[in-house]
């Protein structure tokens, strides 16, 4: 009998598949009927790549239809003791101000504000003490965010050096949604941290892990807090990465960084209030091993000077601030999986795969930014789809999910679920061969270019075209960087299995399946 995590890896599988093998046929059927993309297109359906896909594509709509809000602001520019600083007008403290706002929309009064506000009394002063904890041991969501910010990884390239430092034993698992650490590692931590130099709290540091995480891991750490800087790497890549993993491990159990947050409140002659604020760090606890980054927040400057409680300030400058609120973002990597972490939708294990997915079916690419948006091609799918199909709701797909952890838990059974989703996709996919739809023609043109570059490797069947075997004396060295574009795998050995060639061996990509690079080494 199966365990029941070996269970809900089946059935993920089999749900997965319901979606991929039933429902893909169909909707490539739709898209070259509408003239959308080619025969031969590599077109797919997925229950979370598809609904992934979505994500970007909501977030275009957004970004195109959004109205920029203008609002007013007030800053006046005083001098006090050699020392220059300014103060914003606090517009919230009106009793009138409408709770819950955050703009002041009103020009006129603004101005007024702005030209009345010619010296400045300090009506209070007070400084607050603010604790900042260290931030929490990684998981694999926290892991790759982290090194797509700091180094610009993909999510795939972290996770495959991940898997590179975790085969030479140099870190734990690091597919996890797991916070979690042993007592006994923790004790060696807090050695560790003591004996050079680390401020340490007085009790252990206890992570939970959140509702729905699987706590079968530990989190991803060190496996030696000794070994900072281990002689075996010579990877630049797996370097920064186990730097990266080997300071998160240390900090989770430091002190807290204390900071003193100051605040002077000044009233303008017509009894308008303006703020200052500024902050220093007066402990740094884990900020001894992992400094913050030097930009201080919009509202807070580097100083201000000394000012006792009555004294008037002339003002240099009161300027008027005209803005306007801004689009939403577009996402990088790190902020498409805390995306999907959000909403439920794929496991720590997925992420690296459904963001590779969407990039290699041509739904999604990379802006001159780095940010993923959708093509025209995933404009198409995502209309073809959405409302038709319970996988492209965020809701059902996160509901799945959780139905899989309950399986891996031994709390539901494997067959209700499946079954469930078998015959509601095959009810949908009843009403969809039957609908006529309406798809973005505006994208029409460029999805039908973009489908024409993928169908060109495949044959007449459909199937991926397998590149040919390159001769021995051909081959790359060992461990070197794929060659395939847009590949971010390394080379490997790898043995055939099955066939005639059974046995042979040749040099593979860590990027397998997606990348198909190889060379014969016998």
């Amino acid at each position: 009998m199966a365990s029941p995590q070996v269970r809900a890896q089946e059935a993920r599988r089999v749900v997965d598949r319901y979606v991929g093998y039933l429902v893909s046929p169909a909707l490539k059927k739709k898209l070259v009927s509408s003239n959308s993309v080619v025969e031969g297109a590599k077109i797919s359906a997925g229950r979370v790549q598809s609904v992934a896909v979505k994500l970007l594509v909501e977030l275009e709509h957004t970004i195109a239809n959004f109205k920029p809000i203008e609002h007013f602001g007030v800053r006046a520019h005083m001098e006090h003791g050699g020392v220059s600083f300014w103060t914003d007008w606090d517009f919230k403290v009106l009793p009138d101000f409408p709770e819950g706002e955050r703009l002041w929309k009103d020009r006129v009064t603004a101005e007024f504000v702005a030209q009345s506000a010619t010296r400045l009394e300090l009506i209070d002063a007070s400084n607050t003490t603010k604790n900042n904890k260290p931030l929490p041991p990684l998981t694999t969501s926290d892991l790759v965010k982290s090194a797509n910010r700091l180094f610009r990884f993909s999510t795939k390239k972290a996770m495959d050096l991940a898997q590179k430092l975790f085969e030479v034993g140099l870190i734990t698992y690091h597919r996890t949604d797991s916070p979690t650490m042993s007592d006994d590692f923790v004790a060696t931590l807090r050695h560790y941290a003591t004996t050079n130099g680390f401020s340490i709290p007085d009790q252990f540091r206890v992570y939970r892990a959140s509702g729905d995480a699987q706590e079968g891991h530990e989190c991803c750490r060190v496996t030696d807090i000794e070994n900072n800087q281990p002689p075996e790497i010579t990877d630049e890549g797996q370097r920064k990465l186990y730097q990266m993993i080997w300071q998160r491990t240390l900090a989770c159990q430091l002190a807290d960084e204390v900071v003193v947050v100051s605040q002077l409140r000044f009233c303008s002659p017509t009894h308008y209030q303006f703020v200052s604020k500024t902050s220093r760090q007066t402990f740094a606890g884990w900020r001894q091993l992992i400094p913050a980054a030097k930009k201080p927040k919009d509202d807070e400057q580097g100083s201000v000077p000394e000012v006792t409680v009555g004294d008037q300030l002339p003002v240099s400058n009161a300027e008027l601030q005209v803005k306007a609120t801004k689009p939403p973002s577009r996402l990088m990597e790190r902020n498409l999986v805390s995306e999907l972490e959000k909403r439920g939708i794929g496991r720590p294990s997925t992420y690296a795969n459904i963001i590779s997915t969407i990039l290699n079916r041509t739904y999604a690419e990379y802006s001159p930014k780095g940010q993923i948006v959708p093509t025209a091609l995933g404009f198409v799918m995502c209309a073809a789809l959405d409302n038709r199909f319970g996988f492209m709701d965020y809701q059902y797909t996160a509901s799945i999910e959780s139905l899989l952890d309950r399986i891996a838990a031994g709390q539901q059974e494997y067959l209700p679920i499946v079954a469930g989703v078998y015959e509601q996709t095959q009810q949908e996919l009843q009403w969809f061969t039957n609908a006529e739809l309406s798809l973005p023609s505006e994208h029409f043109s460029e999805a039908f270019s973009l489908s024409e570059k993928s169908a060109k490797s495949t044959g007449r069947s459909g199937k991926e075209s397998t590149p040919k075997a390159k001769k021995k004396s051909d081959a790359p060295p060992l461990g070197s960087p794929c060659s395939a574009d847009a590949c971010s795998g390394t080379r490997i050995e790898r043995q055939f299995k099955g066939g005639k060639s059974d046995g042979k061996r040749y040099l593979g990509c860590t990027g397998f399946p997606d990348c198909k690079q190889f060379n014969w080494l016998d």
